[in-house]
């Protein structure tokens, strides 16, 4: 592990070691990994290694990271003034990664406000509006995840249209909030009916969307089928 002394400036050739193993990292799924190449390459003392001040750094650390997530749990239901003075609260300094974490929070805080006109408009989708709710506030591992479910739900036509009709409504009305997830809106609106996974041919322009369909639908279909076989059996 590429480590610098405590008060010592990191070589070029450190520093070079460094980045090649960190940029070879998945920020998604190894952020602590990371986190902790980053505070021995920078002489800053790990949870194990004894020191008295890396313990103080870790913990406090630990501290801001239970503080943002408690700003998420509750970004939604606190006053909008009692979470900037919480955010205002937070010594970030040492801490890059999260201190993003809080600049993301704080910009979807000034944005707040327009986010309870969205259901009320005839183009709004409950489903999408709940998502992109979820989305704003959660740390990138979590919501890259949703972000695909999203997107694979698209399939549907019935669906794809809604969200793609929302979607052009909030970049039409509130350029804000599509500034907030601007890329995942943009592939929405660019989704389109899916190939077979052979890639031989599209599904038939005669296929049935069933979504929403009413029970008692399906009851008659299966009626009058029983029926049909019922009179070619005579």
């Amino acid at each position: 592990m590429v480590r610098a002394e405590r008060g010592r400036k990191p070589s070029r050739r450190d520093a070079g070691r460094y980045l090649a193993r960190v940029l070879g990292m998945n920020p998604l799924r190894e952020a602590e990994a990371i986190v902790e190449r980053r505070n021995r390459f920078l002489g800053l003392a790990g949870p194990g290694d004894g020191s008295g001040e890396g313990a103080e750094v870790m913990q406090r650390r630990d501290e801001a990271r239970r503080a943002i997530e408690s700003l998420r749990e509750t970004f939604w239901s606190s006053e909008l003034e009692t979470l900037k003075q919480r955010l205002d609260g937070l010594e970030l300094a040492v801490f890059p990664e999260l201190q993003a974490a809080a600049e993301r929070l704080r910009t979807v805080l000034a944005h707040r406000p327009a986010f309870p006109r969205l259901p009320a408009h005839p183009a709004s989708d409950a489903e999408l509006f709940d998502a992109l709710k979820q989305l704003v506030v959660l740390p990138p591992r979590e919501a890259a995840p949703l972000r695909e479910r999203l997107l694979r739900m698209t399939a549907s036509p019935r669906r794809r249209k809604r969200f793609q009709k929302m979607v052009k409504m909030i970049r039409r009305e509130f350029p804000e909030i599509h500034a907030l997830e601007c890329d995942w809106f943009d592939e929405i609106a660019k989704a389109k009916q899916p190939k077979l996974v052979d890639g031989r041919t599209r599904e038939s322009r005669f296929s049935i969307d069933t979504e929403g369909v009413p029970w008692w639908i399906y009851s008659l279909i299966i009626f009058a089928i029983l029926m049909l076989i019922r009179t070619l059996g005579r």
